[in-house]
């Protein structure tokens, strides 16, 4: 039997949604993140530490732009519009808006066979350079064959906004050199010394990347699903629902782990167009992550 218990039931502090053999916590305080999922007490997604959310965003939800905004600047149908700086050593408006932001939660349901929350943020005053009024909901499901998010975005404005998506989960390995990722590429994200787009190379072929590095931050344009992380304790599968795929990935500070983040668009979207999408006035948009893990057996 799964079941949820919400921030003031647990010692954490966050809501919990488990089973006996799985456990996932989520912050909704900090953006509605995925702070972790353990199964069968392994480590599938971490926190991250002892390194901050702040230097990490682990977990987050990136909306409604993922990766950076070159000078925190972009225009939009004729008008310029000017994000916070939230990367000082960049200069670059990094990850979005919605990741810092208090999430309500909406409503939750534990069942034999899965346990799912939905938590909710309303813009109640227009951010400073996205000058518009959205809702947007997290869906989890959790289940025995792994995890799904599921985000819901409702444009409440008179007017069309811009937008990209990601999310930015941190995935722990027992040994990362002996792990590796395995997707089919069609295009490499070349960027400068500050991460920023600089051109998309065509790159098609099946790549199995090998996580030997230790300083890895790449970006690939997927010609399909799925990813696949294949690591000495389990193998894990991700895949999206939206047309536009794109893999980031990240080794942080913080021996075997690695972002492995979905996204729809690449670092400067909003100025140089790849993967950039438009929600009309009073329109929706959702998008579903699936992740699907095996265990192995040592």
């Amino acid at each position: 039997m799964y079941q949820i218990k919400d921030p003031s039931q647990t010692t954490s502090g966050l809501l919990e949604l488990s089973n006996d053999q799985q456990v996932v916590l989520i912050d909704a305080t900090q953006g509605g993140r995925i702070h972790s999922w353990h199964s069968q007490q392994v480590e599938v997604i971490s926190n991250v530490d002892p390194l901050t959310y702040q230097d990490t965003y682990a977990g987050a939800v990136l909306f409604p732009f993922a990766n950076r905004i070159e000078d925190g600047v972009y225009r939009f149908r004729e008008s310029e519009y000017h994000l916070n700086i939230n990367e000082k050593s960049n200069n670059c408006a990094l990850h979005g808006l919605t990741y810092n932001k208090q999430f309500e939660i909406l409503q939750s349901q534990a069942t034999h066979e899965n346990a799912t929350v939905t938590l909710r943020y309303q813009t109640k005053f227009p951010d400073i350079g996205f000058p518009y009024f959205y809702a947007i909901k997290l869906i989890y499901l959790l289940h025995d064959k792994g995890l799904s998010l599921k985000v819901e975005v409702e444009n409440q404005d008179s007017k069309a906004f811009p937008f990209t998506i990601g999310w930015h989960p941190y995935f722990k390995s027992s040994n990362l050199k002996s792990s590796q990722l395995i997707f089919d590429s069609s295009t490499k994200i070349e960027t400068d010394s500050r991460l920023i787009t600089t051109s998309v190379a065509t790159h098609y072929k099946r790549v199995m990347e090998s996580l030997e590095a230790v300083d890895l931050d790449d970006c690939y344009g997927l010609q399909d699903d799925p990813i696949v992380f294949d690591t000495p304790q389990y193998e894990l599968t991700i895949t999206s629902t939206d047309r536009y795929k794109y893999l980031q990935f990240y080794t942080p500070p913080v021996s075997d782990t690695i972002a492995i983040e979905p996204v729809t668009g690449i670092s400067n979207s909003f100025n140089n167009s790849h993967g950039l999408q438009v929600l009309d006035a009073g329109k929706d948009y959702s998008i579903t992550w699936d992740l699907l893990l095996t265990h192995k057996i040592n």
